[in-house]
């Protein structure tokens, strides 16, 4: 099977979130309104389909995190780490990984945990599904 790999990053800027993708013929019509093109790189604004599912996921992460640390089951992180999560088309998580370099091995546990413990996440929107088979969001998540 290939798989069409997107690359979603993500980005606060101004305390709004705006989202790169690498370009994708197939996601054009997904992101075809309000969007801006610049040297093979598209980028959402805040009312688009692909934002929408992006903040979804990190309410998502931020709830179970809220959850996770008040049951005593994850100990508080501090700082900001840039991860990469794979989402399978049904929402389930095909994997993590920690981006940013020199964390520390529980801190690296920690964020791993965290993300599995919230997923699944929704399903793709429709027209995500017909296009891709692996979504990764590259994301820098601030505790």
């Amino acid at each position: 099977m290939n798989y069409k790999n997107v690359y979603l990053i993500i980005a606060l800027i101004l305390s709004s979130f705006l989202s790169t993708v690498s370009p994708a013929n197939e996601l054009e019509e997904l992101f075809s309104k309000n969007i801006e093109s610049s040297d093979n790189e598209v980028r959402l604004e805040k009312n688009s389909e692909g934002h929408r599912y992006y903040s979804s996921i990190m309410e998502k992460i931020e709830t179970k995190y809220s959850k996770l640390v008040r049951r005593g089951k994850l100990s508080p992180i501090s700082g900001s780490v840039k991860v990469k999560i794979s989402i399978l088309p049904d929402g389930k998580l095909k994997g993590v990984e920690i981006v940013s370099p020199n964390i520390d091995a529980d801190t690296k546990v920690n964020i791993e945990t965290l993300i599995k413990a919230s997923s699944p996440f929704e399903k793709f929107p429709d027209k995500l599904i017909k296009t891709t088979d692996i979504l990764e969001i590259i994301t820098t998540i601030t505790f």
